[in-house]
């Protein structure tokens, strides 16, 4: 029984807290507690990949996502996301769940806050985007070149990939 509880848990944790339920086809990496605004780093690397990691850093100032791959040695950071800035967020001081909800051929990520989707990475099509936009876009990088800001259609695409369905 303890180990259904554990499953229905990390289901809720990758749907982003909807009715929405994942199939097979996804897989959790890993939860977290935070207090926003308090310096933290917690690293999340791919269930297949393990040259592809996330970290987020809560800085003070900000919540960072820095996107890595390990394979490329000379620099492998290869994109970075703001997911909220301290001045401008009314849950300063308070705790939140973090998570990170991998597709399981390990080429996206969704990060969550308090089970609300905050950033979308995509190893394989070089892109990332989040819900506050930032940075904006930065001439010369060959990761995200549309920008940060979020994208509705892309998401969508994505929670199809995961296999999702309404219910």
């Amino acid at each position: 029984m303890k180990l259904f509880y554990i499953l229905l848990l990390l289901l809720v944790s990758c749907t982003g807290g909807t009715r929405r339920k994942i199939s097979s086809e996804s897989t959790f990496s890993k939860t977290a507690t935070i207090i926003i605004g308090e310096n933290k780093t917690i690293d999340s690397n791919s269930p297949r990949y393990p040259d592809y990691w996330i970290t987020f850093l809560d800085n003070g100032n900000s919540g960072e996502l820095w996107v890595t791959d390990k394979s490329h040695s000379s620099m492998p950071l290869r994109d970075m996301l703001i997911t909220y800035e301290i001045k401008n967020n009314p849950d300063t001081g308070k705790p939140v769940d973090l998570s990170f909800c991998w597709l399981n051929n390990g080429l996206s990520v969704v990060v969550y806050l308090n089970n609300q989707p905050q950033a979308v990475i995509n190893f394989n099509d070089k892109y990332g985007f989040c819900k506050s936009g930032l940075p904006p876009l930065q001439a010369g990088m060959d990761w995200s070149p549309e920008g940060h800001k979020w994208n509705d259609i892309k998401y969508e695409q994505l929670m199809k990939t995961f296999k999702t369905n309404g219910k």
